[in-house]
Order: C-alpha cells, then structure tokens, then sequence
C-alpha cells in the first residue's frame, strides 16, 4: 500500500503507512530505505515550491546553507550563508550564526567570531552565539568568554 502511496505522488499518506510499518518492525532496513526516499521526495518537492513562489528568496540560500552542512560540506555551506545574507540585508538576523558556526568547524575561527559578534548586535538574546564565541575565545581572551558565556546563560 505505502509504495503505490507513492507512485502515486501521495508522499504524506507513504510517510504515514511507512512510520505504521516501521513500529511493527523498528530495524528494517527496507522500511528505513522507504522512509528516506520518501523524505527526499518531500524535501525535492518542498524546495522546488520555495523556488518557484520566492525565487530570489534569502531562504533558498539558507536551505542550501543548512543543507551542505548536515553534510559536512563547510566551504560550499559557507557560500550558501553568505549569499542568504546578501539576499537578506541589513536586517540579516539569524544568517550570522549559521555562517559563523560553518566557518567555526572548517577552521576559521576568527572570521567565526565576527559573525557571532555580527548576530549579538543584531540579536543579543542568541544564547548559541554566545556559547559558541565563548568558546573560541576562551584560550586567547577569558575575560570577554566569561561575559559571552554570562550572556548566554542569562539568555537560556
């Protein structure tokens, strides 16, 4: 029933009977295969509805961004934030960490840092910001990681 749920494009229905199927049987590795197509049909078929109603959206960007970088793919996700920036604007909030957190783990610490400072200035109340940049900083500037990681803190 679930397959021909999705032969016939009715993705949420095979969702469902997969999941039922799954209960019954958690480690089927058939089931999980199911589950995982259906999921990447959904997500096709979601981001070509963003393209097509909001094509110069930030949001294709940032979903581009969120995207490589699930999949450990730093440089290319790094882009993608940048470019959701750009998109954005000056009210860029919440684009700076994403970038700032990409850029953490392919190594450029510092350029990590000014993009959580960019988010702090435009959200102060980014407990995750803070958290992060305290933590890069800790070795080289303790004061000012004790006051982000308060800040954090205080925020959460």
């Amino acid at each position: 029933m679930a397959r021909s749920l999705v032969e016939v494009g009715d993705l949420e229905g095979a969702e469902r009977q997969f999941q039922e199927i799954r209960r019954g049987n958690p480690r089927s590795a058939e089931v999980l295969y199911a589950l995982g197509q259906v999921y990447m049909k959904l997500a096709a078929s979601t981001f070509d509805d963003l393209q097509n109603q909001a094509p110069d959206s930030y949001m294709i960007e940032l979903l581009l961004g969120d995207l490589a970088e699930t999949r450990g793919l730093y440089p290319e996700a790094i882009e993608h934030y940048k470019k959701a920036i750009a998109r954005k604007g000056s009210d860029a909030r919440g684009l700076h960490y994403p970038l700032g957190h990409a850029l953490y783990h392919d190594g450029f610490s510092q350029e990590a840092v000014g993009e959580f400072r960019r988010e702090l200035e435009l959200d102060p109340y980014n407990y995750r910001a803070s958290c992060e940049a305290a933590e890069i900083l800790l070795k080289e500037s303790p004061a000012e990681a004790l006051r982000l990681a308060a800040q954090a803190l205080e925020v959460k």
